[in-house]
């Protein structure tokens, strides 16, 4: 704490978006969090593949991951 206020952290993750082929798409990047926050949108393009798409969320700082997958139709 300084003046009574919490410091500020940033947080380096990877995020990365593979269509239903399995390739990484241009919405995957790289990112630091402030103090733990991610907002974003995914743009799913009107000619994208359908079928099961997935979203890693990964920790630089640790290598832990997170993935969600969900259904372009």
């Amino acid at each position: 704490f300084v003046s009574g206020k919490p410091l500020r952290h940033y947080h380096p993750i990877r995020i990365t978006v593979k269509n239903a082929r399995g390739r990484v798409t241009d919405d995957s990047h790289s990112i630091a969090l402030e103090n733990g926050v991610y907002s974003g949108k995914l743009t799913i393009p009107l000619n994208g593949f359908k079928g099961k798409w997935s979203l890693t969320a990964e920790d630089l700082a640790s290598g832990q991951k997170e993935e969600r997958i969900f259904t372009v139709r």
